[in-house]
């Protein structure tokens, strides 16, 4: 039944990562990246757990192209190329690694870390998506004064509401399939909504100064919400 189960993950995953690089959500890097790095998740933590990441694809392709017209008009649509392999290993690496430490220890504390770290890149892509569709204009998440759309660090209601649900779709997935825990839905949901809060500020911080760049922002958000949900483990 195991291979199986990868067999049908491992289809599914071609499925969404050709769909991406047909629509131009991911490059050929990126389609390449995201290929090598799932495929080693789905060894490692199984099909029931890869199911996160698989969501977390999911709603990067759909909020990339959601009310794409919208966004070009704006000005703030991602770029034609689409995403890259910095893009991937931004958003990715941390659960990699959290993927890759549970399966040579079997400890919990790296699920939670790896589902809270997707959680967070679900939560950051979504706020990003989704927000600039926002009537208002969104605020700096460090003065809360009102700034131009698309502009980094800059937040708005709609984006927030909307990475929260992101966040909790991905702490969600796994759950369908009997894994996972009410509390690790709440704990991972939480970690990835401060994990993007986190990217906000860091965006409108290091970024915008020129010491982090989009990719690194990425990954310390990531971080962060892996280690929070890490730390949160041991309490429970």
């Amino acid at each position: 039944m195991e291979i199986v189960s990868i067999a049908i993950a491992t289809f599914i995953l071609f499925l969404i990562g050709y769909i991406s690089y047909d629509f131009k959500v991911v490059s050929i890097s990126g389609f390449a990246a995201s290929m090598i790095v799932a495929l080693i998740i789905i060894m490692a933590v199984y099909p029931y757990w890869f199911s996160a990441m698989l969501m977390f694809l999911i709603i990067g392709a759909a909020t990339s192209k959601f009310r794409y017209s919208v966004k070009k008009r704006k000005g703030v649509a991602e770029a034609k190329k689409g995403r890259t392999y910095e893009n991937i290993w931004g958003n990715a690496f941390v659960a990699f690694a959290c993927a890759i430490a549970f399966f040579f220890t079997y400890e919990g504390v790296f699920l939670f870390g790896y589902l809270a770290s997707l959680a967070t890149a679900a939560a950051d892509t979504t706020a990003a998506e989704i927000g600039v569709l926002a009537r208002k204009k969104p605020v700096m998440i460090t003065t809360f004064k009102r700034v131009k759309t698309g502009t980094d660090g800059g937040i708005s209601w709609l984006g927030t509401s909307s990475a929260a649900l992101a966040a909790f779709a991905v702490s969600a997935t796994p759950f369908v399939f009997l894994h996972g825990s009410w509390m690790m839905i709440a704990v991972c949901t939480v970690a990835g909504t401060i994990g993007m809060l986190f990217d906000s500020f860091i965006g409108a911080t290091l970024e915008r100064k020129g010491i982090f760049t989009k990719h690194e922002t990425n990954f310390s958000a990531t971080l962060l919400g892996a280690v929070i949900a890490m730390v949160w483990y041991f309490f429970l």
